[in-house]
Formats: C-alpha cells, structure tokens, sequence
C-alpha cells in the first residue's frame, strides 16, 4: 500500500434550482512520480468538471416575461366576475422532455404550494409551436418561438370560487434577456 496515494471522500456538491447533485470522487493511483501522468490526471479532472457545470448548471434557457393577465371567477354565490391578475414571470430550463421553472410574481407571493420552483411535462414541441404544462393539466404554456408570444391559462379552484386565470407574456432566450437588461442598465 505504500506504492498507492489515496484521494479519500473528495465531495462537491452543487447545486441548482431543479435538483441537487452530489459527487464523491474516489481514486486509488499507483505513485509514479510522472509528471506527465500527474497532468493527465488534473486536465482530465478539470475537463469532466468543467463539463458538468457548463452542461448541468448554465442557468435559464429562456424566460417568460409577464405582460397582463385577466381571471374569470364563478363565485358561489353566483356572481361572475373577470378581474386583473397578478402577472407571472419565468426562467426556465429544459431537460429532456421536461421543463423545470422558476416563477415569480410581481406582487412578490409563492405558487399555492408555498414554493417558487414547478416542473411541467413538455406536451407538443413542433416549431415554433412549444405547449407544456403541469401534470394534472391545471396550467398550460403555448410559445409561439417565430413571434415569441406566449400564453399561459391556470385553473382556479377555491371552495368559494372557480375559475381560469388567463396570461400573454413574452418569450426570451437568455442572451435576449442579457442584452435586454444591459440595456437598462445603460439609461
């Protein structure tokens, strides 16, 4: 054993908005006093961890900014009535056939689940048209990516009120965003 060097319990933990990923690294090398065989080792560690983070953690694909909503209530006293709503954003990341989303509201309150993150299955994705939802079909996304319109319909339910939230909002890809904010920065 004393022909071996041991790297024991190396662990990272990173962390992004959808998951949490932990990595233990355990590596067991014969001490060869190789500086070409030490190199190899670091650049191809560097290379796998550099690649990890870029693919798994570069931050939103796009965002969906707020433009204005109505809610339609069916109150249970028989009342109908159509109202302003509170308008959401969105950064959203795709990973394979599922979207996960950041959403936040301009009245600063959480999602009915008391969190700010939601996964919603990507139903059609046939360009430009882009539909997904969540699973019990309550909330609806339809991105049109030529004209970057997007319109969003929730479900409502309440014991004394039913009803549909209805949005339009604006498609962004991260870049479009950056540049859009580095524009206000400049005024």
């Amino acid at each position: 054993m004393k022909n071996e060097r041991r790297i024991q319990k190396s662990s990272v933990n990173l962390n992004d908005k959808c998951c949490s990923v932990g990595i233990q690294i355990k590596l067991s090398l014969p001490l060869v006093s190789s500086r070409r065989n030490d190199m190899f080792i670091r650049i191809t560690l560097s290379l796998l961890l550099v690649l990890f983070n870029s693919a798994s953690f570069a931050g939103p694909d796009f965002f969906i900014l707020p433009n204005q909503c109505k809610l339609l209530l069916a109150k249970n006293n028989g009342e109908l009535s159509l109202l302003p709503g509170d308008p959401p954003s969105y950064a959203c990341t795709r990973k394979e056939k599922t979207m996960f989303c950041t959403v936040g509201y301009t009245s600063g309150r959480t999602t009915a689940y008391g969190t700010n993150a939601e996964e919603f299955a990507i139903l059609v994705d046939s360009p430009p048209i882009l539909l997904f939802g969540s699973g019990n079909g309550a909330t609806l996304f339809y991105i049109n990516l030529e004209n970057r319109q997007v319109g969003i319909s929730a479900r409502l339910i309440s014991d004394s009120y039913i009803g549909n939230k209805v949005c339009t909002a604006l498609y962004t890809t991260k870049i479009e965003s950056d540049l859009m904010r580095n524009q206000r920065k400049k005024r």
